[in-house]
């Protein structure tokens, strides 16, 4: 990834957004980000540093470092970690410290099984639809 842009791609792709979808999240218009420059304008990198926190600007605006910032607080939680224990289920250690990476893993699954449900909601209605009275 040689240019700003091409890096935007990634943080846009990785966080599962469509172009228009990232761009309604900075409140910019229409267009404005397909048709960026390689290099970002500082309107929008001040919108992307508001919006987007995580996103590590030293690698965004330089390529150095990791894409996301390694917050410390989060690194220090003490959060779940799950195993698998080889039965089909999970071993729950406690203690052991989550990356901001792993929340976000954390939270692309919730929204993910969240999605699924839905998805098996609509489908028993649609089925309930077409069954005959």
């Amino acid at each position: 990834m040689n240019t700003q842009k091409d890096r935007l791609f990634a943080f846009i792709n990785l966080h599962g957004y469509s172009v228009r979808e990232f761009e309604r999240a900075l409140g910019v218009s229409n267009g404005t980000i397909r048709h960026l420059n390689d290099n970002l304008s500082a309107n929008i990198k001040e919108k992307i540093s508001a919006k987007f926190p995580q996103v590590n600007m030293d690698w965004l605006l330089f390529g150095t470092g990791d894409m996301l910032k390694v917050d410390q607080s989060a690194t220090q939680n003490n959060a779940p970690v799950y195993q698998n224990n080889g039965k089909g289920g999970n071993n729950v250690t406690q203690g052991a410290p989550m990356s901001t990476i792993d929340k976000l893993i954390e939270e692309m699954r919730a929204q993910r099984e969240s999605a699924e449900k839905q998805i098996d909601r609509l489908l028993t209605i649609i089925e309930n639809m077409n069954t005959p009275k």
